[in-house]
């Protein structure tokens, strides 16, 4: 008998899953498959709104990769030994003057600042070095015989981001290791993850901004910030009247991305003009209030404005609305002269609820969905089990199924249907609770199969029960981590999963729950 299903059977959980450890090691599971295929962001454990892990750089440590190439009759020798020990590093050596190595990948977005880091140290030679750095131009470091980890952050001039080294002096020569490429916040350069073929873009374990108390894992579904300039309130692209933006200022992402918006007469606004369709669209924008006590107000559509409640600290604020066929303005409105407020991250996407934002630099930008997965072998019974989740959802809808713990081909373990109930399925039956989860709360939900039946509970209530006569454990291979099949995302975070290969009774799945 497997292992795990052998622990389980002692009491133990087979599988445990506990995404705020995770979080804080900033360790993923090994045996998790992570997909996103986009940049994120997130907030860290200081509360600051930063970039995901990511590198957008390919063959970060494969030097020997026809993605890297020596200008004119420089050489480059791999094979050499890296800061770890490992003989991933690159010789790079200049045969005349001005040479360089480097690599480019053509997924930047112009106006976008990234942020190249490189291991490097010197082998011969006095000359300078440069970080060959996002652009074609080089940007000169300190490098000595010992390995040290330089860094560069510059604005993309075009989609194409490089990354290398730079040698002025003909027969100089350093080592390099460890390349990465990643969009620059406060915290860059972020700890190094390599690549091969495919750009890494990591997990997000998110903390709560106010308090700083871990969330879990965070999993969005798809969605697009059709503002252009979600960042930058002083750019053309926002219109005003009776409004003046002022210099920037400090702003949640720790560097300063804040607006001030002083209002010149009354029922001052500030808007942006996106196509939308006649569908529930979001509006949502930081802020907080400096002078003044006049009504604030948010819109999506442009006309119908929604009264926001501000404070002095940097607090979100949305607006949902059905969208026209055709243009929208969202935009914020200041009803009394004299009002002043800051303003950061503004976001317009198509749906009932604001996500995480999604910073724009002149066109819009979009978040691609998370569908983490994990192989259900050594841990899963047969048709047989008990089921764990801990999760939280700041913003709950009726629309669609959300997913928790999803196996492949049938078999939902846990999961939230549209009347915000707790459900299971076995490809024949359902099971689910009376009670209901509510937003902004962590919600504890347990499921069990076993021939006593299919069975759910949600916060210590009553147990719903109903014949079990479908598959758990038998055909499928996966669990799917807060989503199904790579859609019906949670929208929220997940704090903790777990298995046991035994059927528990009514009174501890209430206990488990409570």
């Amino acid at each position: 008998m497997r292992p795990a299903v052998v622990a389980g059977l002692l009491g133990g959980p087979a599988l445990d899953l506990n995404f705020i450890a995770m979080g804080v090691s900033a360790t993923l599971d090994p045996r998790i498959t992570f997909v996103r295929s986009s940049n994120a962001t997130q907030f860290d454990s200081q509360g600051r709104m930063v970039w995901a892990p990511a590198n957008i750089e390919i063959w970060s440590q494969d030097f020997s990769n026809v993605a890297w190439v020596a200008s004119g009759a420089s050489t480059k020798t791999t094979g050499i030994t890296d800061p770890l020990g490992g003989a991933t590093a690159c010789t790079f050596t200049s045969a005349n003057n001005n040479e360089f190595m480097q690599s480019s990948v053509g997924s930047g977005v112009v106006g976008q600042a990234y942020t190249v880091s490189l291991w490097i140290k010197r082998r011969n030679g006095t000359g300078n070095v440069g970080l060959r750095a996002v652009n074609a131009s080089l940007v000169y470091v300190t490098v000595t015989s010992a390995w040290t980890r330089v860094s560069a952050s510059v604005v993309a001039s075009s989609t194409n981001v490089r990354i290398g080294v730079g040698l002025d002096t003909a027969g100089d020569s350093v080592d390099i290791a460890f390349a990465q490429s990643e969009p620059t916040g406060v915290d860059s350069p972020k700890t190094y993850n390599a690549t091969t073929s495919a750009a890494y873009y990591g997990p997000r374990f998110d903390y709560d901004p106010a308090t700083l108390a871990p969330l879990g894992l965070l999993i969005e579904e798809l969605r697009t910030n059709s503002l252009t300039f979600a960042l930058n309130f002083s750019n053309a692209a926002w219109t005003t009247s009776t409004l003046t933006v002022g210099a920037t200022v400090a702003s949640p992402d720790g560097q300063t991305n804040g607006y001030t918006l002083t209002a010149t007469g009354p029922n001052a606004t500030i808007k942006a003009a996106v196509t939308t369709t006649a569908v529930a669209w979001t509006a949502s924008f930081w802020l907080r209030r400096v002078t003044g006590s006049g009504n604030v107000d948010i819109t999506m559509d442009g006309t119908t404005f929604v009264t926001q409640t501000l404070t002095s600290t940097w607090t979100r604020f949305s607006a949902s609305q059905t969208g026209v066929a055709g243009t929208s303005n969202p935009g914020i409105r200041l009803v009394t002269s004299g009002d002043v407020v800051q303003v950061f991250g503004g976001q317009a996407e198509a749906g009932a609820f604001a996500t995480s934002l999604i910073p724009t630099f002149g066109t819009a930008a979009t978040r691609a969905a998370e569908s983490p997965n994990i192989p259900t072998t050594g841990w899963m019974a047969a048709n047989i089990g008990s089921w764990y989740a801990s999760f939280r959802r700041d913003q709950v809808d009726l629309i669609s199924t959300k997913y928790i713990a999803a196996l492949d081909s049938v078999g939902r373990a846990i999961y939230q249907a549209t009347n915000l109930g707790i459900k299971a399925y076995d490809g024949t039956n359902i099971s689910g609770t009376a009670n209901l989860i509510t937003g902004g709360v962590i919600a504890k939900a347990a499921s069990s199969v076993s021939g006593a039946g299919l069975k759910t509970c949600l916060a210590g209530g009553a147990v719903a029960t109903t014949a079990f006569s479908g598959t758990f454990g038998t055909v499928q291979t996966t669990l799917n981590i807060g989503h199904l099949a790579g859609v019906n995302q949670l929208n929220g975070w997940i704090q903790s999963i777990k298995y046991w290969p035994t059927a528990k009774t009514d009174a501890q799945l209430q206990a488990l729950t409570a």
